[in-house]
């Protein structure tokens, strides 16, 4: 005897509508495969109307609108496949070339960015992601992103560099071509570019200082800092040269202590020479409070330009841990202690004390996100954990088994659901495969059949 349980009956109609959907979505890719649209928009339309999120259904209409040129009617399914989908880098290039069509360059920017941080480079999405930023006169992040396309598709990457040779993104231009210092001995058609310009460069600040263009001359000379601030010390005495008014107002805001005034002429002073020590170590000292990220970088900056001083880099991970970026902090911690060497030294043992209470926290971060699958930002914790205890100081935090056993059953456990998802997901459309194609087959055979059977 066959009884129908509750949940049986309830589920009934859930099933029906899947396979309703199943077919529905069937009928829109044949029709788009076929080129007809409007029989594509009409099915599309029904699907929406059962399940508003569906992505094929979204997709089919915004890519049909798209070709049309109804920006207006794509726009909205884009939007809500950027929100709603796993996959949304297709969504999020098409916003961005509809913003760069309105002159929306912040928009555009932030829908290419969205489309850069998938795990494919899509060459686009970086083009896009950097034109934003040229025409809108934002060069943040703008040398890791051209770097990243130049890799990607070196033609386009170089047709950008070629166009900031102009003092506003000169500097940019240097920053792009340092990262990209890498490539040089087997890339043939960068390596005379780079030379160019230098030269360039060098002539442009030539130039504008017979002219006395002061804010020309520095854009110049900080390119060629940018490109190679370890050997160019009359680069920088050049540049200190021309802000000498800027820190002599720096000092009197300094001098007043009024917090305001010492903010915007100390930003002013870096936008101006980014190598001087007083107007980073200023910002980086008012920041460390409300602004921790901020106080992190000029911080780092101040370490770089005195690679001997053990306090910037004591600072720079007091800075770093109070933004929650835990293994930069140890990182930075390690780093100061080296410099300063003599354990003797207070500020050495402050500097242990300060890694003591971090590696417990960091380690405890790092099992989480591993059992989490969050495994990248996992490893980079458990590393970070790890040189919290490398350091012959008895009190210094020391990884136990049980931490170790802990972390690494977590890698193990969250790559194998991984591994079962990847499986399960090919599976999923290997079954899809063969099941369209004795659809296929199916719909061959049976009109033969028919044809062939008696009247």
């Amino acid at each position: 005897m066959v009884t129908n349980s509750a949940e049986d009956t309830a589920r009934r109609p859930s099933v029906k509508v899947g396979l309703a959907i199943e077919a529905l979505i069937a009928q829109i890719k044949k029709a788009y495969s076929d080129k007809s649209f409007d029989t594509a928009l009409r099915v599309s339309e029904q699907v929406l109307g059962i399940d508003p999120d569906n992505f094929v259904a979204l997709r089919c209409e915004a890519r049909i609108y798209s070709q049309r040129g109804e920006t207006d009617r794509a726009e909205p399914n884009w939007r809500r496949i950027v929100d709603t989908a796993e996959d949304k880098s297709e969504a999020a290039i098409a916003l961005a070339r509809i913003a760069h069509g309105r002159g929306e360059w912040d928009s555009m920017a932030q829908f290419a960015d969205l489309a850069v941080s998938g795990p494919s480079e899509h060459p686009d999405a970086l083009r896009l992601a950097v034109q934003a930023r040229i025409r809108g006169k934002n060069v943040a992040h703008l040398p890791q992103l051209l770097s990243r396309l130049y890799r990607r598709d070196p033609e386009r990457g170089m047709a950008f560099l070629r166009g900031m040779g102009t003092p506003d993104l000169v500097q940019t231009q240097a920053a792009t071509l340092a990262l990209l210092k890498d490539t040089l001995g087997s890339d043939r058609a960068l390596r005379p570019f780079v030379r160019a310009c230098r030269d360039a460069w060098k002539t442009g600040a030539v130039r504008a200082t017979s002219k006395q263009e002061d804010e020309t001359t520095a854009s110049f000379l900080r390119a060629i800092w940018e490109y190679d601030p370890d050997g160019r010390a009359q680069v920088i005495e050049r540049l200190h040269d021309l802000s000498r008014s800027r820190t002599r107002y720096l000092r009197m805001a300094i001098k007043k202590g009024d917090r305001a005034e010492i903010l915007q002429h100390a930003e002013s002073l870096v936008q101006f020479n980014p190598t001087c020590f007083e107007a980073l170590f200023a910002i980086a000292r008012l920041t460390t409070g409300n602004e921790p990220e901020k106080a992190a970088a000029c911080f780092h900056a101040c370490a770089t330009l005195k690679p001997d001083d053990g306090h910037l880099k004591y600072l720079e991970g007091m800075a770093l841990a109070g933004c929650g970026r835990l293994a930069e902090a140890i990182e930075a911690y390690n780093e100061a202690a080296d410099r300063i060497g003599d354990r003797s030294d207070p500020e050495f043992e402050a500097t242990i004390a300060e890694v003591t209470k971090l590696g417990p926290m960091v380690i405890r971060l790092a099992i989480n996100q591993a059992h989490a699958g969050q495994l990248a930002s996992a490893k980079i914790l458990y590393a970070a954990a790890k040189t919290a205890g490398l350091s012959p100081a008895p009190d210094r935090a020391k990884l136990t088994a049980r931490d170790k056993f802990a972390f690494h059953s977590g890698v193990l456990l969250s790559t194998a659901k991984e591994t079962m998802r990847s499986l399960l997901k090919a599976s999923s459309s290997g079954f899809a495969r063969v099941r369209r194609r004795l659809n296929r087959l199916r719909s061959r055979i049976v009109p033969r059949s028919s044809a062939a059977a008696p009247s």
